[in-house]
This record gives C-alpha cells, structure tokens and sequence, in this order.
C-alpha cells in the first residue's frame, strides 16, 4: 500500500482540481475530502479511484447532496491500495477514527445505547450510551431508545437486579424503594450472598443470549424444590419469573424452521438514501430486529455500502461473536475476506456470509427486505407520493441537506414556572400529523426558564427514534430567537446528531438558521414560507397552551 500526495491544492477552482483528480490512477484506493481549514469532510472507497472521484463533479449537478458536499471541497487526496477489499478496511478505519462530517453511515442521526453488567461482586445492570473501557459485559447496540429501556426494566423486574450505583462497601445502608417493593434484593443492606446474587445475574446473562431453555429448567426444577421445602415465597417468586420469560417467547415471530440459528441483513436504497435491516434469528424466532439508516450514499453501490455495514457492525458496535451464519439479500465481492476480518476480533468462532438464491433461506431473506422496504417508506414517503413543491422552496430558502418533508415545531407554556410544558407538533409533507404530536412535562425546577425547558425538551425527543413516536425531523422549527436557537443546535451537537435548526421570532417574523449570520425576513404578505412557519408556530403554541392548561387544573384539583 502506498500513499501519494497531491500537490497543495488550496484555492483552486473546480477546474483545476478536477484536472488534479483526471490524474488520479485508475485503481483501488480510498480518498479523503477536505475543506480549506484542511477539516476532513468525507472519506470514501473506490475500485478505480479516477472514476468514482471524477463523478463527483458531473453528479453534483443533479444531486443536491453531492453539490453541497463539493461545495465545501478544497483538496482531495488519496491512498492507493492492492484490492478493493483492502480499500474497504481502509475506508472503516480512517472514518473511525476522523469522524468526517459528511460520513454518517450506521449513525442514523444518533447515538446507540447497551445494556451493561458492571465489572463488581454485585453487579449492577444499567444503561450506556457506548461501550467503555471498564471490563464491564456489554449487549447491543439497539438503536431504539424505547425497545431498549423496556428490555432493561423488563430483566431489572424479572431477575430482580440492583441498577444503582451505591459503593457496597460502606457499611449500614439503607435499601431504596424497589427494595421494598420486591425489585431487588437489597445488595446494599446485606440482604441477599454475593453467591445467590450472581445466580440471578447469571440467568439474566443466558437470557440476553437467548438462552432461555437452560434458564427456565434450572428455574422450573429451583421452584419444584423451594415448593418441597415449604418456602412457597420463593417458589412464587420463581413462578413469576417463568411465566415472564414465557410471555416474551410467546411475542417472538417464528419465522422458520427451529435449527436455523443466524442473522439476516437486507439493504434497500433509493434516490442517495439507503436502510439496513438486521434481523437476530434464533430457534426460528426473530427474537431482536432493528435498522440502520444511511442518509447520504452519494451513489456508492448497496454493494459497497453493505460491505461497510458488515464490518462496522460486527467489528465496532457487536460485543459477542456474530453468530454461526450471515444471510445477506445481494451479492458481495471480498465476503471471504470480510469473514476472516471479522474473526480475527472473534478468535474460534465459526462463520458463514452468505448470498442465498433458492430455497427455503432465500425467503428469509426477501422477508428481511421486505422490512427494509417499510422502513424506507416510513422515514422518507415523500418518495413514494407527491411532494408538496412548497418544501423545495423550504429547502432553497435555508439551504437545508434535504427535502424538510418532517418538520417539527416547539414551544414552552407555563406561568411563573409553574406546570411548564413543552409541545412538539409534526407537520409532514407541509400538513399537521396530530398522531405524532407530543408534550413534555418539564422536571426542572420551578422557574420562568423557557431556554433550560427548551433543552431538556429536545434532549428527551431525540431518545425516541422509533416509528410509534416518530423518527426525527428533517428540520427543528423553535419559536424563539437566537438564544432558543442555539441551546437547541448545543443539544444535538452534544449528542453527535446533525441536523439543522430554524428559529420563528413572533415580533418581526424573522427566521434565524445556523448557516446565516444575520435572520432572514420574508414578505409578510406573498411568502408562502413565512405562512406555514406561522402555521406550525401557531399550532406549537395551541398544542403547548393547551396541555398546559389540563396541568394546571389537575394541579388545582390536587391541592
């Protein structure tokens, strides 16, 4: 592998850099975008590196996404490589660890969350954000905030865990709560052995592998054995625990036959955006499925992009060994080397990557993108029904990444501080979506805050991405100015979540965005623009007065 640099090309027109890409070689590489602070914005695989860098500048004329990236291009460079497979290792490497603004594979505008098991005699089980350095046991990632705060309560209650983070070692403490109401055996008052403890902590182990037969012998032949014994508490203790277990299997699919144990992984893409279906199968059972949106492929193949997945996945994000047999929906080049990549991270595993075309397995396979399929249409269906031309307007006027067919507006009501809610309403394709429309009751203190209300709002919608609450917007419309709006924009910032934020001043209806330095004033009377931000601000503060005013009067009846 060699690595060659391009001569500075800082200031150079279109013109010129293209003539420094046209001597490009005509082979496997990665290049690497920067912008004229020498920032890297993008950086991307090719299996000729003069072909797939030039389409940038034709393809940037009909791609509006292309064309804000080249934008912002000052100089490209590249790394020449023997194989498009090792362009592939390169290409995960380099994004994982420069971070490029424009690369947002496997983010979906977010973070993904774990369930951990603490590295202690009596671990605890919480919630992460990442996978740290603390010899703790991690699961995951699950990309929905929702499935994964029911999985952890749904364990906390069923194996009766602690989830605190008490120092154990100090003496005479007094339980909490889900002690006393029968949640956890009180590891921190000396209730219970480290040895019983662990029992627990073992089963609840076995179940997130899915090990569920094992768990439930040893808890059917524990409860025969406590009944036998007269200690018929216990017993009905372990008798809940089963039939818990049992009604989680009972909402599994089963999808085939039992002996297949693996993961199924489809991508369906259309015009520069793409999703990535997982499904874990397990006994024939979907027991997890999840997906994984890339909201800029700048054209790259499915292929490529479904190389990129397989080894971000299992390599970065997955803690335990992929399982015995990978099903894919299209067919890849390098799935050899990409299987011997992934099992040198999991030594003495076993695994197959495979392209099914008849048979059983290649239904599994269309049933995966199937799901695909709906996930696509769910996050973006303007794709798939006339889109109001008013939205293209929307996007030209504020230069937003893409088509504002999600808008979502916000606003805060309360008196004096008292009973302050935050409204979120959602406006699809320029109408109102009132099954999406949302309000926050604001837990800070009670003070007239509305910008400290504001952030804790938005910080608690991007915890659900889900399709019952919604996926997030296209654009964040605030009523408010400049100080709402950048306390807005420092919440996703701090949350590695991109996505742009507009501002509505009621006064002089002046509309603030990130990107300009200075508020943009619409004509009052023929902006059409105007009059939909007026529209969703309106209806923001509607929903927010009246959500407001059922608190305040459940608060009076209360006292």
């Amino acid at each position: 592998m060699q690595k060659d640099k391009q001569p500075n090309t800082k200031n150079l027109k279109w013109d010129d850099l293209l003539a420094t890409v046209r001597s490009f070689p005509d082979s496997p590489g990665i290049y690497i975008m920067r912008n004229q602070n020498a920032d890297v914005l993008y950086v991307g695989k090719a299996t000729s590196l003069k072909k797939r860098v030039s389409s940038y500048f034709y393809h940037q004329k009909r791609n509006p996404r292309i064309r804000d990236l080249m934008e912002h291009v000052n100089s490209i460079e590249y790394i020449a490589t023997k194989s498009a497979y090792e362009a592939l290792i390169l290409e995960c490497n380099f994004i994982k660890r420069l971070l490029p603004e424009y690369n947002r594979a496997l983010k979906d505008s977010k973070g993904y969350q774990y369930l951990t098991f603490t590295k202690e005699p009596f671990p605890s089980f919480l919630k992460s954000m990442r996978i740290r350095k603390d010899n703790g046991l991690y699961f995951g990632p699950f990309t929905s905030a929702k499935k994964t705060t029911y999985l952890h309560r749904l364990i906390l209650k069923t194996f009766r865990l602690r989830n605190c983070k008490k120092n154990l070692t100090k003496k005479d403490q007094k339980p909490c709560l889900r002690y006393y109401m029968n949640q956890c055996p009180g590891c921190c008052a000396g209730n219970t052995t480290q040895e019983e403890y662990n029992k627990q902590v073992q089963m609840a182990i076995q179940f997130l592998k899915n090990d569920v037969h094992t768990i439930q012998s040893q808890l059917k032949e524990n409860m025969t054995l406590a009944a036998k014994e007269q200690k018929y508490e216990y017993a009905a203790l372990l008798r809940d625990q089963i039939q818990s277990i049992e009604a989680i299997q009972d909402k599994q699919r089963v999808i085939t036959n039992p002996d297949f144990d693996g993961d199924l992984l489809a991508i369906y893409s259309l015009h520069d955006k793409a999703v990535i279906d997982l499904m874990k199968v397990r006994e024939g059972k979907v027991i997890y499925e999840d997906h994984f949106y890339n909201f800029q492929t700048f054209e790259e193949e499915e292929e490529g992009i479904l190389q990129s997945f397989l080894l971000q996945y299992y390599l970065d994000l997955s803690y335990f060994p992929p399982p015995k047999e990978i099903l894919i929906n299209i067919e890849c080049a390098d799935l050899t080397h990409i299987k011997k990549q992934i099992l040198t991270k999991f030594p003495g595993s076993s695994l197959q990557i495979k392209h099914p075309k008849i048979g059983s397995k290649k239904h599994l396979v269309d049933f995966c993108l199937e799901n695909a399929k709906k996930h696509f249409q769910t996050k973006f269906p303007h794709f798939f029904e006339t889109l109001n031309p008013l939205l293209l307007d929307v996007q030209k006027t504020f230069q937003l990444p893409s088509i504002p067919y999600r808008i979502e507006g916000y606003d805060i009501s309360h008196i004096q501080g008292q009973n302050t809610v935050g409204s979120m309403v959602v406006f699809i394709n320029g109408k109102p979506a009132k099954k999406y429309y949302r309000y926050f009751k604001v837990r800070l203190a009670a003070l007239p805050d509305d910008t400290g209300s504001l952030r804790e709002v938005i910080q608690r919608r991007i915890q659900h991405n889900d399709e019952d609450f919604g996926t997030l917007p296209d654009v964040f419309l605030i009523d408010g100015g400049l100080g709402q709006l950048h306390a807005v924009s420092n919440v996703l910032q701090e949350n590695d979540i991109h996505l742009p934020v507009l501002s509505l001043a009621k006064r002089e209806e002046l509309v603030f965005s990130e990107k300009n330095s200075q508020p943009i004033r619409l004509d009052r009377e023929k902006s059409e623009v105007l009059r939909l931000f007026q529209q969703i601000r309106d209806e923001s503060h509607r929903f927010a007065k009246k959500q407001y005013q059922l608190q305040h009067i459940k608060s009076t009846l209360a006292e």
